[in-house]
């Protein structure tokens, strides 16, 4: 059942040890149940999007790869096997591309169906991108400028999906926990106007104004939030984006 290695060994002499202490103590390892609930149980969206036709010769049996995602986000950010947290990663990847790639010909009715998913893989992508494994970091810090390049593209205003993304950059401004997510949220807010006017061809100021009206006014309801982290983060935001401005 379990492989021949140092760490599975380990992990069994855990478990061993956790189940003799009997249910008195060991029901507290479990999360409390109306948050595992939560994060388990409610689906990201309430419909399937991303079908997948798998290319057998006798047979093309379709599936969801929609269902599959929690689960490969939750081993991406906290497998402690290195190769299956490399493996998650790079499956995680390819179906985000797998996305893009739908929605690339259909931005205004495909692309849009998605933003419920990106709410939950845009904050996963930022988190992976500051990772302390150097394969995961570099992997998804690559990734994510690539992915800005391509959501500035939005025809619309606050397009739903763009916005996803932007909201997860200002969310990382304030993040307690982790200062690399602070630093690398800032760059990516930049890279993100910074690209917004590349696709305006610098001359387009209607265009222009659509994202940049959008961060602005994030900023600005941050600097009013009663909550001081807030406060903060959008002076963060704004120091990473006013050269810019200027």
């Amino acid at each position: 059942l379990f492989e021949d290695s140092d760490i599975r060994r380990v992990q069994f002499r855990i478990l061993k040890y956790l189940g003799s202490l009997g249910n008195r103590v060991n029901h507290y390892l479990i999360d409390d149940t109306s948050n595992h609930l939560i994060k388990e149980a409610v689906a990201w969206d309430n419909e399937n999007h991303i079908t997948f036709h798998v290319p057998f010769d006798d047979i093309k049996p379709t599936i969801h790869l929609d269902i599959f995602l929690p689960r490969i986000v939750d081993l991406s950010l906290h497998s402690s096997d290195r190769q299956t947290k490399i493996t998650a990663c790079e499956l995680l990847q390819s179906i985000m591309l797998y996305m893009i790639g739908k929605s690339a010909n259909n931005r205004s009715s495909a692309a849009a169906s998605y933003d419920k998913l990106y709410e939950h893989l845009f904050p996963a992508i930022l988190e992976l991108s500051c990772d302390s494994d150097t394969f995961t970091k570099t992997l998804f810090t690559t990734f994510m400028i690539q992915m800005i390049h391509w959501f500035t593209k939005n025809q619309n205003y606050e397009n739903p999906e763009t916005m996803s993304m932007l909201d997860t950059f200002m969310n990382g401004m304030i993040s307690g926990r982790n200062a690399s997510i602070r630093d690398f949220s800032g760059i990516c807010l930049k890279e993100f106007l910074k690209w917004t006017v590349k696709h305006s061809g610098g001359y387009d100021k209607t265009s222009y104004l659509k994202n940049a009206t959008s961060i602005l006014k994030r900023i600005l309801s941050f600097s009013l939030h009663p909550n001081s982290f807030k406060r903060l983060g959008s002076t963060l935001a704004w120091n990473s984006i006013y050269t810019l401005y200027r």
